[in-house]
């Protein structure tokens, strides 16, 4: 009886580590999610002020965004492997 009783416990604490994995996986994809909108939305809001600073024309060049956006990973998915370094990366 008491074999029995040790299993179940066993079993289910075994159960409850794998629905926190899932649920752990779950959250940190959604979390990469919200930093790539977040990143994507102040792209728009930067192109957006350059717009009315330059009577409504788009940039010819990203390089020329580096005022309105200092960041240049902000171009980048976080999660991606290849980052650039500076500016003179990004074309």
């Amino acid at each position: 009886m008491k074999r029995k009783f040790i299993a179940v416990i066993v079993f289910a604490c075994m159960l409850l580590v794998a629905a926190t994995a899932i649920w752990l996986s779950h959250e940190r994809k959604l979390s990469r999610r919200v930093d790539c909108l977040s990143r994507l939305r102040s792209t728009g809001w930067a192109f957006a002020q350059y717009r009315a600073d330059n009577e409504g024309r788009l940039p010819e060049k990203l390089s020329l965004m580096s005022s309105y956006i200092r960041d240049p990973h902000l171009w980048t998915c976080p999660w991606d492997r290849k980052r650039p370094g500076s500016w003179t990366n990004v074309t």
